[in-house]
């Protein structure tokens, strides 16, 4: 039986207020191989000595507290402590769907180096899902929250881009689709109970930014394909064929 290790990664700072249900929903994972990293980011509230409680209890919980420079440098720390075989980013406003979500979910990563599912979001009371292709990551991103990476991934095409401030997830996401020795598939599982209301949630770079990002992973054929399908939708059509 396949039976990974998988490291959650969490960048915080300054959330007291959910911390502690991140924390407890990792730990109430069914999965027992696992590492639960907390990158706090030197946070200035009771956070950090949330984090030190739940760490004197439970012996997967690793935490450093230290000044960072955005949320993709603290996951980029986070994927340098890690030594798990596949790694997933957990907002520290987020809980897994279900205690048995990644004891549902392991087999499928056998063979793969990007797995990802769907999100239930918080607020909205709506599910994002569907899987996604060549098409529709140019014009949207998958949710992060719903996606787990082999380690080795990140090897083969790097780590997030700190100069980006919103959107490094779907630039890694973008890099993954257009590698081509990246192995990807698709589950129809709820992973995580999102918070969208959270910085991750808000994902839109500025136009400019964007079709630079499109450009450097995509080439020119990005920008033009990303112009066909604002074409499409205004005419009411899908176009992620």
């Amino acid at each position: 039986m396949y039976l990974p290790k998988i490291s959650i990664i969490t960048p915080v700072f300054n959330n007291e207020q959910d911390i502690a249900h991140c924390i407890d929903s990792v730990a109430a994972q069914t999965y027992q191989y696992i590492e639960h990293i907390i990158i706090d980011g030197n946070s200035t509230d009771a956070t950090l000595s949330i984090i030190k409680t739940k760490a004197s209890k439970n012996s997967t919980l690793k935490f450093i507290s230290e000044n960072d420079n955005g949320i993709y440098d603290a996951m980029n720390k986070g994927i340098q402590m890690a030594s798990g075989d596949f790694l997933y980013f957990m907002g520290s406003d987020d809980v897994f769907y279900a205690n048995s979500v990644l004891e549902n979910i392991i087999q499928d990563l056998e063979g793969n180096d990007l797995v990802y599912g769907n999100v239930f979001f918080k607020h909205k009371k709506i599910v994002y899902d569907g899987a996604f292709n060549k098409t529709r990551i140019i014009d949207q991103s998958i949710c992060h929250q719903a996606a787990f990476f082999s380690k080795r991934t990140f090897a083969s095409v790097g780590m997030y881009d700190t100069k980006l401030k919103l959107a490094g997830d779907w630039d890694l996401f973008l890099r993954c689709f257009y590698h081509k020795n990246i192995s990807i598939k698709y589950i129809d599982t709820i992973i995580c109970l999102y918070d969208e209301s959270g910085a991750s949630g808000q994902n839109s770079e500025n136009r400019i930014t964007k079709y630079l990002t499109l450009y450097k992973r995509v080439g020119v054929f990005g920008i033009m394909k990303y112009w066909f399908i604002q074409i499409e939708k205004k005419l009411g059509r899908k176009s992620f064929s």
